[in-house]
């Protein structure tokens, strides 16, 4: 699983220590429903494991992703442009 994406939850809900992941990318809070879910993958011929991942076992490294930095970057261009409009 990403480590963004998991980093991305845990830090929207920091009252939970655990998600279970299903390979499709959907995130749950109990082990029944991810595996509910994940059944119905492995029915429809498709990959059926969970992952448990805990707030404990992520990476609590603070620096930002390539991706969040080419999204930062992207964000800083559009707002530089849209200031270089507004002075014509």
């Amino acid at each position: 699983m990403n480590n963004a994406i998991v980093t991305n939850y845990f830090s929207h809900h920091p009252d939970i220590d655990v998600f279970y992941f299903t390979t499709d990318g959907q995130a749950f809070y109990t082990e029944n429903e991810a595996n509910n879910h994940a059944r119905n993958l492995g029915n429809l011929g498709r990959d059926p494991r969970v992952e448990t991942i805990t707030r404990d076992t992520i990476s609590q490294d603070t620096s930002e992703t390539e991706e969040q930095q080419q999204d930062i970057a992207a964000t800083e261009k559009s707002a530089a442009k849209k200031a270089g409009n507004r002075k014509k």
